[in-house]
């Protein structure tokens, strides 16, 4: 029997201060949704990683209305676009989130607040369509355009995570991530889907006190985090502060250097947990390759092997360790990109089932991944083919706080609280042994622009850089 978005949500329960939160509750909410709301809407969700949020996530889901999921630290630069765009209905969220926007006089739920706008709806909105969930696809105040994800995808690439993680009713995760982050959203989802315990700590920081506090009473069992999370946690000793109750710590959301990796790795050995490092994008719903390098630590530089339900196309041709565009096909496949209300209406599955990830790797003896750049990551100057990420590996040996991009007529490092000394250091380092003239490098102290989602936004940098 093949499985609907309500069973993710049936087993599981959500925890905000000692009170419990189950199928019965959002059971409640999706009653209470199809008074306030039209049989089909186009909702935005703000989400601050609070009960409300959440609570109105999965029961707009089962529900089956179309969501754009919206961080809220980005939400005041989105608004406006959104609705004129979308054409939304409604949007919803905590009424902490919705009185920053200045919003009044929302209607209250038992769960959370609902503010209806006075879009025009076409008289051709299809009432039968499938409903998508929007996620963007960076957290930077510059989103143009959003993954459709089906209920299908979230479905497929649930299982799967759940497959490889072993988790079961006795998992007890916390909201350190944004839901409307696919990473983020897909520990929801896993962990409700087998039974266990979503914790909504006190605090939105794992920098605070009361974060692990939580951690703590809770006994979290599964910590997630993307590479700025770790690097915060290991700089600041934070990392002594992981409990013994730890089952699964999960690393996503970008490379992870090696030296930090090791750090981690000894830490799973001390405590007795498993540390899985994984690869995956927002097109693919989140998930695509796991690795328990605790298992396998000779496998530490690799992102492992895919998961269940997914498969690297063209594998054969891997095997000579030749680097190729990684090209994945499975059901966690997303529709593709929408930018307006015409791309819901018109739906139409433009990937098929089948991601080019931009991303560039080789498949060794054992089917484990190793990405070595993206193609938006290498840069063509004076006739030669760079790859910035092997220029990140020279970087590392002098600097853990830096970024590079390039506009192919310059290579950019942004290197915070330099001096000009450590500056030609770094530019000796990168000339050394390359085909890259100094007169082609520039360093300067600039801070470097993060999304909401803790990445380094490289968009961002490289408008900065040019601007220098």
């Amino acid at each position: 029997m093949s499985l609907i978005i309500d069973d993710l949500y049936k087993k599981g329960s959500v925890i905000c201060e000692n009170k419990e939160y189950n199928f019965s509750d959002y059971e409640k909410s999706r009653k209470e949704l199809k008074q306030c709301l039209r049989e089909k809407s186009i909702c935005i969700v703000i989400d601050d990683k609070s009960i409300e949020s959440t609570i109105a996530i999965i029961s707009l889901l089962i529900s089956n209305q179309d969501i754009i999921l919206i961080d809220s630290l980005i939400v005041d630069k989105q608004i406006s676009n959104l609705i004129q765009n979308f054409q939304c209905d409604y949007i919803i969220g905590s009424e902490f989130s919705l009185k920053k926007l200045n919003i009044k006089s929302p209607i209250r739920t038992s769960y959370f607040s609902i503010v209806a706008l006075k879009s025009i709806i076409k008289a051709d909105y299809p009432l039968d369509k499938k409903p998508i969930l929007l996620l963007g696809t960076s957290g930077s105040s510059g989103v143009s355009k959003f993954v459709g994800i089906t209920h299908e995808n979230l479905i497929a690439n649930c299982t799967s995570i759940c497959n490889y993680l072993m988790n079961n009713e006795k998992t007890i995760a916390i909201n350190n991530l944004p839901c409307s982050y696919s990473y983020g959203l897909s520990i929801l989802n896993t962990t409700l889907f087998k039974g266990g315990k979503y914790i909504i700590s006190k605090s939105n920081s794992f920098l605070r006190k009361e974060f692990w506090d939580d951690i703590n009473n809770y006994k979290i069992t599964d910590f997630s985090g993307v590479p700025t999370t770790y690097k915060s946690l290991l700089k600041l000793d934070f990392i002594k502060l992981f409990p013994n109750s730890l089952k699964r710590v999960t690393q996503a959301g970008g490379k992870l250097d090696k030296k930090m990796q090791l750090k981690l790795l000894e830490l799973s050995r001390k405590i007795n947990f498993d540390l899985f490092i994984m690869y995956g994008q927002t097109e693919a719903t989140a998930r695509l390759t796991f690795l328990n390098l605790t298992k396998e630590p000779n496998k530490i530089g690799t992102v492992g092997r895919v998961i269940k339900g997914v498969k690297l196309l063209y594998e054969d041709k891997y095997n000579d360790r030749d680097n190729r565009n990684l090209i994945f096909s499975g059901k966690n496949i997303s529709l593709g990109y929408f930018k307006n209300f015409d791309d819901i209406v018109n739906c139409v599955d433009n990937f098929q089932g089948i991601l080019k990830t931009g991303d560039i790797g080789f498949l060794d003896e054992d089917h484990c991944i190793t990405i070595t750049g993206r193609e938006s990551r290498f840069a063509k100057i004076d006739g030669h083919r760079i790859a910035l990420e092997d220029l990140e590996m020279k970087i590392s040996e002098e600097s853990e706080n830096f970024a590079i991009v390039s506009n192919d007529e310059f290579i950019f490092i942004a290197l915070p609280n330099s001096n000009t000394l450590s500056q030609k250091k770094v530019i000796n380092t990168i000339s050394q042994d390359s085909t890259i003239h100094k007169s082609r490098i520039k360093v300067f102290d600039v801070q470097i622009p993060l999304t909401s989602n803790g990445k380094i936004s490289y968009s961002e940098l490289l408008k900065i850089m040019e601007k220098k």
